[in-house]
């Protein structure tokens, strides 16, 4: 009659949650009474089934050992049912939004790290190159002047060609347009080129003397 008791009782918990107080740390003892010897003897025997914690849309408190499932996109703790300690918690389930959000916040970081390792690099390449911003202006200028006889050799030959395009041969005229053509398109990109070469040098020398001034700072210069 006592295990129907029991029986009964466990049915009507897993039916409808226990809502308990916060501070009620629930136990589950079982004690079974045996006669021994023509004595009496008390053996505890633990129940240690697992026990959930939650907080319902309302606000109560809920203790119990079968839980909505619905609960769990909400967020529970599973405790151990002898002292109420969390043994695991268990975050509700995010948004969609919060999910993206979170996704967009990493790629944001492993960015931001990338960016400043690339930047690392670029900065040892500067220091290994010049010990000073003399070293670079003088690499300025090497440069330059190589991209400057470059620029006239293009335009001499397109001079030339120009004087072939007056011939009275058509073929030669129609040859010397199409070379024109092409010495055009290589003046324009050695242009372009020296120009991108004095900003980037100017970059350079903006950056290196940063380097510098913190190198010498760190030394006690």
């Amino acid at each position: 009659m006592m295990r129907s008791a029991l029986m009964t009782r466990s049915r009507k918990q897993q039916d409808k949650p226990q809502v308990w107080r916060a501070n009620t740390r629930p136990l589950l003892l079982i004690a079974l009474t045996g006669l021994i010897g023509g004595g009496i003897g008390v053996f505890p025997v633990i129940a240690q089934a697992a026990l959930y914690r939650w907080t319902a849309p309302n606000g109560d408190l809920h203790y119990s050992d079968n839980m909505p499932s619905s609960q769990a996109e909400r967020g529970y703790d599973l405790i151990n049912p002898l002292t109420g300690d969390v043994l695991k918690h268990f975050d509700r389930a995010k948004t969609p939004q919060e999910i993206a959000a979170e996704a967009a916040a990493k790629q944001a970081r492993i960015a931001a790290i990338k960016a400043q390792e690339e930047q690392a690099r670029k900065d040892q390449a500067l220091l290994d190159l010049y010990s000073s911003t003399d070293d670079l202006i003088r690499a300025r200028k090497q440069r330059l002047v190589e991209l400057d006889a470059l620029i006239n050799q293009a335009q001499d030959a397109l001079k030339r060609t120009q004087e072939r395009m007056l011939s009275t041969h058509s073929s030669e005229a129609l040859a010397a347009q199409r070379d024109a053509i092409q010495l055009r398109k290589n003046l324009a990109e050695l242009n372009d080129r020296r120009d991108d070469t004095v900003m980037q040098f100017a970059r350079d020398a903006n950056r290196l003397q940063q380097l510098l001034a913190n190198k010498n700072t760190l030394e006690g210069k």
